[in-house]
């Protein structure tokens, strides 16, 4: 029997981040990007625009965590690495424009201050 070879087979590709913002972002800061995310997706053309999830989705250690996961329809895997790229700076570039920070993980020290108010050897 002959196998047939169908070259024109698209592969449906996941990508899935957690992007870590600061907890000093705003509300509307978050639904604005969050917003802006959503439609990241809806406009590129190697999404699968129906088929996505993105929501603030925990209180992290350090960040506020937002889900971010789309359907690529890509031929192979070098246009996945070149659609995600296209999307991580646009993501970026959305990040600038409302003023949004990735978070790192951080530990804030506080030190109290013990000192009495007369010299005790005086």
């Amino acid at each position: 029997g002959a196998s047939i070879v169908n070259k024109g087979v698209r592969a449906v590709r996941l990508m899935s981040e957690t992007l870590t913002i600061e907890y000093d972002t705003t509300h509307e800061q978050i639904s604005r990007f969050v917003e802006g995310l959503k439609g990241i997706i809806r406009a590129h053309p190697a999404t699968k625009n129906q088929d996505y999830y993105v929501h603030l989705n925990s209180l992290g250690e350090s960040s506020l965590n937002i889900f971010f996961r789309c359907y690529l329809d890509v031929p192979g895997w070098a246009d996945e690495l070149r659609v995600k790229e296209q999307i991580l700076m646009q993501i970026l570039k959305l990040a600038e424009s409302e003023s949004v920070s990735f978070a790192y993980p951080t530990r804030k020290i506080i030190q109290e201050d013990y000192r009495r108010d007369s010299d005790p050897a005086g």
